[in-house]
């Protein structure tokens, strides 16, 4: 067993919902290719909004446990939350290529980085 079935309650309630922000980005994956996305309004809010709502949980662990976030600086939380960022403020902006990038890399390494964690702190995964 590893230091992370250690970890409290609230915190491991956070991952989960992340780890369930994940699956939901790659949900929506196979209904869609990088020109459908370029082209498709419907599927720009889709993903946006999906991989938006991963920045949104990963900014929940970050300000409340951010020591474990330092600890494990290999799940990029905090690069996530500046996406989130990026996605809902706007500021320069994100191409439709970095989204889909992040959506079919970035999220899916986070989810499968979470799993482990999740199993060594008893969470049954889907």
């Amino acid at each position: 067993m590893t230091q992370d079935a250690d970890l409290p309650v609230g915190l491991v309630d956070r991952l989960v919902g992340l780890h369930v922000a994940c699956l939901r980005v790659a949900q929506l994956l196979p209904a869609m290719d990088i020109g459908l996305l370029q082209t498709s309004q419907m599927h720009q809010l889709a993903l946006s909004k999906a991989v938006e709502l991963v920045g949104e949980a990963a900014a929940g662990i970050v300000r409340k446990y951010p020591g474990f976030c330092d600890a494990r600086s290999d799940l990029q939380l905090r690069p996530a939350v500046a996406v989130r960022n990026l996605l809902v403020h706007g500021y320069d902006g994100i191409s439709f290529e970095r989204l889909w990038d992040i959506a079919n890399h970035d999220v899916v390494i986070l989810s499968r980085s979470l799993e482990p964690i999740l199993t060594d702190a008893g969470e049954d995964l889907p």
